[in-house]
């Protein structure tokens, strides 16, 4: 929200080995101000699926 990240751009983190909210906002911010979307980020990462996977993320709210 307050940097404008999409889904797309955490998972594009996570492909680059950043597996935590942590250090998804040391990275590159998000989670790091408001955070508002901390529990998108946690949902993306549970979602997470096994290599080559695909993600469906559907949340509510």
């Amino acid at each position: 929200m307050c940097h404008a990240f999409t889904d797309e751009d955490i998972r594009a983190q996570i492909a680059c080995g950043h597996t935590s909210v942590n250090k998804i906002g040391r990275s590159c911010g998000a989670g790091r101000d408001c955070g508002a979307c901390v529990k998108k980020i946690q949902a993306i990462l549970r979602s997470k699926p096994a290599e080559g996977g695909t993600i469906e993320l559907k949340i509510a709210g």
